[in-house]
């Protein structure tokens, strides 16, 4: 995925910051130590981008799944240095509901994948529910962290695509879907 790696301004200064940092440390630490402290300082690079780009809205229909983005697949490498998983979407559902308490049947999974044009073997991770009867678009941001120790992190093998689904069950029920990306943080391995 490194191929993958955004030309993002902030990889830049962030690499700056740790090479800096790895200068003035090194000469009293060793470079595991070192890596562990930007670690967990969070002095992460965006490893991977991606947004959904339609041009308009994705309307998901009663007892749907679909997927809005996907990460290429992970190589063992990536699994090591991934640290967190940023959702971003813009949704909201159909606008009403006959019964508030019957629940609400509009949300979103991240999934682990092995082909996202199938994705008939994901391993599904509850993410958001929309606002019930959500009258405008709503902007909604999920964080998974590895260092909460998320069973999506412990599932993540070589091979696995990480998907952002938007669903939606029974019949009336739609999720409407303006935006959605995804971005993938990696540690820094200062080479």
């Amino acid at each position: 995925m490194d191929s993958a790696r955004p030309n993002n301004p902030l990889n830049d200064q962030v690499k700056r910051i740790n090479l800096l940092l790895h200068s003035f440390l090194s000469s009293h630490l060793p470079t595991e130590i070192v890596i562990n402290i930007l670690d967990l300082s969070e002095q992460w690079l965006l490893g991977y981008s991606a947004s959904l780009h339609n041009g308009g809205r994705v309307k998901i229909i009663s007892n749907s799944e679909v997927v809005l983005v996907a990460t290429p697949p992970f190589s063992r490498q990536d699994i090591t240095h991934l640290r967190k998983v940023t959702f971003d979407f813009r949704s909201k559902d159909q606008g009403w509901c006959s019964r508030r308490d019957a629940g609400n049947w509009t949300w979103f999974d991240a999934a682990l994948c092995d082909d996202v044009d199938a994705a008939d073997r994901p391993q599904k991770y509850h993410l958001q529910h929309n606002e019930q009867a959500g009258k405008e678009m709503k902007d909604y941001r999920v964080e998974l962290r590895k260092a909460e120790h998320h069973e999506f992190f412990m599932d993540l093998r070589a091979g696995d695509r990480i998907a952002l689904m938007g669903c939606a069950a029974f019949p009336g029920w739609v999720n409407y879907v303006e935006s959605a990306s995804l971005q993938l943080w990696m540690v820094d391995n200062l080479s």
